[in-house]
């Protein structure tokens, strides 16, 4: 009895994910967007705009320009976080967007404009700047490290980097969210005696995470991309 008893626990816990396991029962009320359920969202978006914006489909030209904005980079080195004093020290992301180039839908992927980037970042403005470039969709990430070092006694002194990359797709005609991403990796190098120190190994193995986790979500993108061809 004690055993089955363990059985049926282990069962049990074995069993974690809890989620919506069916919709809820037809009330027989259509919505009328005329009349906002929520008197409180009515304040910044009336539900006929919200109706509006879920009903409007994305189109997109035969072939396509794709604008690039890293939004931000956030370093933390064994357990402390580092001012890095200018996006000229961020990690530079490009081997990530190979397969996104080599699509036959689209004709070109660049960073939009230094120059012409707004100081105040909207959505607003952030689709501007893109209109002036010509773009149809702007790609914003943004990825975040955290690197820590091992010095050995004896064998070789290591370096290891986290990564999180997150991405989104904004469409630039509508302004709505085509498409979203978020990937994880982890990444260890060993220190090369003869050729690095342990600071560029950190740089190396911190940059080859944010390709990798970068390229993760570009995989993601390429296969949502052919979907919506198909």
């Amino acid at each position: 009895m004690r055993y089955l008893a363990i059985a049926l626990l282990l069962f049990c816990t074995g069993c974690s994910t809890l989620g919506t396991q069916m919709p809820p029962p037809n009330t027989g009320l259509d919505h009328d967007p005329a009349a906002p359920l929520f008197a409180a969202d009515a304040a910044a978006i009336s539900d006929s705009e919200i109706a509006r914006i879920l009903d409007t489909r994305i189109e997109l030209p035969a072939t396509f320009r794709v604008g690039l904005v890293h939004l931000e980079h956030v370093r933390r080195k064994d357990g402390r976080r580092q001012d890095l004093g200018g996006r000229s020290r961020w990690p530079m992301v490009s081997e990530a967007f190979s397969p996104l180039r080599d699509h036959e839908r689209i004709y070109d992927v660049s960073y939009l404009p230094k120059l012409m980037m707004p100081g105040n970042l909207t959505a607003g403005s952030l689709r501007a700047t893109a209109a002036r470039y010509q773009a149809d969709w702007v790609l914003v990430f943004e990825t975040g490290t955290t690197v820590m070092t091992r010095n050995k006694l004896i064998g070789t002194d290591e370096a290891r980097a986290y990564c999180t990359a997150e991405c989104v797709i904004l469409d630039v005609r509508t302004g709505l969210i085509a498409f979203s991403s978020r990937s994880h990796v982890f990444l260890e190098k060993k220190k090369d005696d003869g050729k690095w120190s342990l600071d560029e190994t950190v740089g190396q193995v911190e940059q080859d995470a944010v390709e990798e986790a970068m390229a993760d979500n570009l995989d993601e993108l390429v296969r949502f991309l052919d979907h919506w061809r198909a």
